[in-house]
């Protein structure tokens, strides 16, 4: 039986298999309908073909949910966390293949179904798989937002009169405040000028929230002079709008983002802004700091297994960015951040942030100001370059994340490894880092080992490989698709880059023993 067959897979010895072969006919009560069930299971790139409608899914999911837990009958804790991963895996992909605004609004009313009905009863069997159904809610509603974005953007395109706040007012939940409203409920505790506050890329402070005040930080994201009321300037606010609203709701668990509680449209100062609560149990002395800042320093470096836990939520929050066809486009070690109190602060708890230049991956994109000294972290054929459709895929984004987890092994900062002598400022040697650390560059400026040939004996071979594939990043040496090739979700390399990056960094960090 084929379900049998998916449970031995993870068996390793002959008795075992025969143990499991033996117990088949107690899952012979699937009927027909659990056909559907187990197609998901073992072939999950055939799942487009059978979410049509709200009714069909919700069967198909109430199917899947009693089939994983009779497969968890069978199997012992290992089998059923192995069983769990791919239910999550499975989940992902269904998500990814979705593009259709009507398809994921089904998709998102049947799971918050079943979600609903599992708490409701007190199914064991259901709530026991919660995890996953939560995750697939809040991965669909990331997407779906997305694909809205899409059309709205599309008829700002095509329609000069196109009123955008009052499509905007239906579609978002978060807070909004212009530069006179911000001023009058935000109380900076860091700067002591404006001048100063207007020059600090997250300033901390206390904000009053519907009556409520709140430890809170703030994003800013300069924008260029466009015409107000323009097409370029609705398309500006909507991805503002649109990021803000993402970073809002709930988010899946192993997706480390910032919680969003506001945006600010201040015209008069050609920017944007975004709120983000502190974590819980921060205070007015806590500050923020983010990953680069404390590179280097002895006094904050976490043991070898709190570093390899920090590389590994760093690579899950990005497959679940790149789940929802969500491009970051600004990874590198100065946009990961951690509260501190003092010199304290949780190694394991990042939260991966700088997300003012992200947006959903067919959307346009417009120039930004890019701060030269986080060009070194970008793929090296498009440092330099103001960011457009064509130059921004999700193999970047992976390469970028690779720089920082050599990062992280070694606790040095990028420009330190490789002798930058001349960063911030930009240097013709900053193309040239990829080449040099893959070996296929001359005159590297390093005098010692390579740092990524030295991987192997900080944090031994398979994070040595994980960070290896991902500067690679194409081909089969990296992560086994063409560059050149369509990333997007529709697509069978999205679906493949997907499978090789759970499989060769996600999967491969979580397995690396200290």
């Amino acid at each position: 039986m084929e379900v049998s067959s998916l449970a031995m897979a993870y068996e390793k010895t002959r008795e075992e298999r025969k143990r499991l072969r033996r117990s088949s006919h107690i899952i012979k009560w699937m009927s027909k309908r659990a056909e559907n069930a187990k197609e998901v299971l073992t072939h999950p790139l055939r799942v487009r073909w059978v979410m049509v409608d709200k009714e069909a899914f919700e069967a198909l999911l109430k199917d899947l949910h009693t089939l994983i837990e009779r497969i968890h009958q069978l199997m012992g804790d290992y089998r059923g966390r192995r069983i769990h991963e791919i239910t999550a895996k499975t989940y992902r992909e269904m998500v990814l293949v979705r593009n259709d605004v009507n398809d994921l609004k089904n998709m998102f009313d049947a799971i918050t179904g079943l979600i609903k009905t599992s708490k409701g009863n007190g199914d064991v069997k259901l709530v026991s798989s919660g995890e996953n159904n939560e995750t697939l809610r809040d991965l669909v509603r990331l997407k779906e937002i997305n694909r809205i974005s899409d059309t709205i953007l599309g008829s700002i395109e095509n329609d000069a009169d196109f009123d955008i706040e009052k499509v905007l007012e239906r579609l978002i939940s978060v807070k909004q405040y212009d530069s006179t409203t911000f001023k009058d409920h935000f109380v900076d505790t860091e700067a002591e000028d404006a001048k100063v506050q207007s020059k600090l890329h997250r300033p901390r402070g206390v904000l009053t929230h519907d009556g409520t005040k709140l430890e809170v930080w703030i994003e800013w994201r300069t924008v260029e002079n466009i015409t107000k009321g323009s097409a370029q300037d609705k398309e500006s606010k909507l991805r503002t709008v649109t990021l803000a609203q993402m970073l809002h709701i709930g988010k899946p668990n192993h997706l480390y983002s910032p919680n969003c509680i506001g945006y600010i449209d201040d015209y008069e100062n050609s920017r944007y802004g975004w709120i983000f609560m502190m974590p819980d149990g921060s205070d007015k002395n806590t500050t923020v700091k983010s990953l680069h800042s404390i590179l280097g320093q002895d006094r904050y470096k976490p043991t070898l297994a709190q570093r390899i836990l920090l590389a590994w939520k760093l690579a899950s929050s990005l497959l679940y960015l790149h789940t929802a066809n969500w491009l970051h486009k600004g990874i590198h070690s100065g946009s990961v951040i951690f509260p501190f109190n003092g010199d304290i602060f949780d190694a394991e708890n990042p939260i991966l942030s700088g997300f003012e230049y992200s947006r959903p991956q067919s959307n346009k994109t417009t120039q930004r100001s890019l701060n030269p000294k986080w060009d070194i972290y970008r793929w090296p054929s498009i440092q330099n370059e103001a960011p457009k459709a064509w130059n921004s895929r999700k193999t970047y984004d992976i390469y970028g994340l690779g720089l920082v987890l050599l990062e992280i092994a070694h606790w040095k900062p990028l420009h330190k490894l490789m002798c930058l002598k001349r960063w911030p400022e930009p240097s013709t040697q900053d193309h040239r880092i990829r080449g040099w650390l893959l070996e296929e560059e001359y005159g590297p400026p390093f005098k010692n080992v390579n740092p990524l040939l030295e991987l192997r004996n900080i944090a031994g071979d398979k994070y040595w490989k994980v960070v290896r594939r991902c500067l690679v990043a194409h081909g089969k040496t990296g992560m086994r698709i063409p560059e050149e090739s369509d990333q997007s979700q529709s697509s069978e390399i999205g679906i493949e880059l997907q499978e090789s990056f759970t499989e060769l960094v996600v999967e491969e960090l979580k397995g690396v023993s200290v």
